[in-house]
């Protein structure tokens, strides 16, 4: 659980770290605010439990999933993470079977904190870089 002198980036971090390197549900508990909310281009989600549906789909496609944090900064109670995604696609992806093929994609997360837990998260991936990668384009 966050600490009161815990960094706002800590936190996001920490959600990485153990939530989706870590593929430890629990972290979503911790570090995730009960009025969570998550939105992508495509993707709209309400609530922890969603999120941790989201982190479990993406182990199911991608089992070796991994997240690197590349940029991190903080202001006041806003964090934005530059990162990477890699992982080996195995398992179905949007629809999509499992191809074997690896993916590299770049990607920016805007989180709030709020209460010491992230309460919102505005997140863009480069996703026709995955999708060139999957060979679907």
């Amino acid at each position: 659980m966050p600490t009161l002198t815990s960094q706002p980036q800590d936190t996001v971090r920490e959600l990485i770290e153990r939530g989706i390197n870590g593929n430890d549900p629990s972290a979503v508990d911790d570090l995730v605010h009960s009025d969570y909310r998550y939105r992508t281009p495509t993707v709209s989600l309400e609530g922890p439990d969603p999120l941790k549906a989201l982190f479990a789909d993406y182990r199911k496609a991608f089992p070796d999933l991994e997240v690197v944090i590349d940029h991190q900064f903080a202001e006041d109670n806003q964090v934005c993470t530059r990162l990477t995604l890699r992982g080996t696609h195995l398992g179905p992806f949007n629809g999509t079977p499992g191809t074997g093929r690896k993916v590299n994609a770049k990607g920016v997360v805007i989180s709030r904190i709020a209460d010491g837990k992230i309460k919102e998260e505005w997140e863009l991936i480069d996703e026709l870089a995955v999708a060139g990668q999957l060979g679907l384009i």
